[in-house]
């Protein structure tokens, strides 16, 4: 292969990779997102959480081949936890380093979604979020709506 051929080759893959991780159903959002999480309109969210972290890929990677686990986890039954959108924000919360996972169906059209987190009042069982614990690896704390008190 001529070496004109080869820079062709590598510059194919390198857009294909590009392409492929804009169509990606999750993304990581950065830790000052964190604080966003105390103000969830309808469900009530992690508690106390006092600020973000950086999570290792393995760390994601982990939660990712957990993800259909969700299931059997909680009363609340997610059928297919893949079908969403998600959102990653890592939190500390109680002095544990966690990962909020925030849901909510493909069909919405949030545009900036990959930026920062979104968060929808009234949204019923279509928009949910849990806690990760990647030491404990271990899901908790399903949600999918706020509860009247």
């Amino acid at each position: 292969m001529r070496k004109h051929e080869l820079g062709g080759c590598i510059a194919l893959l390198l857009v294909g990779i590009l392409w492929a991780q804009d169509k990606k159903p999750f993304v990581v959002l950065p830790p000052g997102e964190a604080p966003a999480v105390n103000r969830l309109c309808s469900r009530v969210g992690p508690k106390g959480v006092d600020g973000g972290w950086t999570p290792e890929a393995r760390d994601i990677e982990t939660l990712e081949v957990r993800l259909g686990d969700i299931k059997l986890k909680s009363r609340v039954a997610i059928s297919s936890p893949f079908g969403f959108y998600r959102q990653y924000v890592s939190i500390v919360s109680g002095g544990r380093r966690l990962i909020y996972v925030n849901a909510f169906p493909p069909d919405i059209n949030f545009q900036d979604w990959k930026t920062r987190l979104m968060d929808v009042c009234d949204g019923g069982p279509a928009f949910w979020g849990i806690q990760f614990d990647p030491v404990a690896d271990k899901f908790s704390d399903l949600e999918t709506k706020r509860t009247s008190h």
